[in-house]
């Protein structure tokens, strides 16, 4: 199992996370737990005949430090799945980047509402003001709302 080799799991509906932490003071990094862990994860899944998606498989290294493992060359190191360190990953439709400052996901929030916003107003004139608020509740509102409690401490910048 993923516990044997000192990494935490969490497992979803269709999805299944693995966490694990590393010495970023480490002048070498071992890859070896990762390169066994994942062989099991494949074996388990290949027993239960399912297959691992390597389009939406994803290594994401987080913390304020240079990454230790930004310049390995991990193509290789894990057999058949093609694994490199992402810059963002998407959990529950919430967007992580390696620095966790929120940079992504508030791109992506502002892209979706701009979006809204702009479907709204070419069908504006066609609905009555209590439709449009209705409108604007529901779909600018509710995705702001959508894990709000993350976006506290933003700084200016963001």
């Amino acid at each position: 199992t993923v516990t044997q080799y000192g990494f935490s799991i969490h497992l979803y509906a269709d999805d299944t996370q693995i966490y694990f932490a590393f010495d970023v003071e480490s002048s070498t990094l071992d890859l070896t737990n990762i390169q066994l862990c994942l062989g099991e994860v494949e074996k388990w899944m290949v027993l239960n005949f399912m297959k691992l998606n390597d389009d939406k498989t994803e290594f994401l290294d987080i913390g304020y430090y240079v990454s230790p493992i930004e310049n390995l060359d991990l193509g290789e190191s894990f057999g058949k799945i093609e694994l490199s360190p992402s810059m963002h990953a998407k959990n529950l439709d919430f967007h992580f980047d390696h620095q966790l400052d929120r940079g992504e996901q508030i791109n992506v929030i502002s892209q979706i509402c701009y979006l809204n916003l702009r479907d709204l107003r070419r069908i504006g004139s066609k609905l009555s003001f209590e439709l449009k608020t209705q409108l604007v509740h529901s779909n600018i509102l509710s995705v702001i709302d959508y894990c709000n409690a993350s976006y506290g401490g933003l700084t200016q910048k963001n």
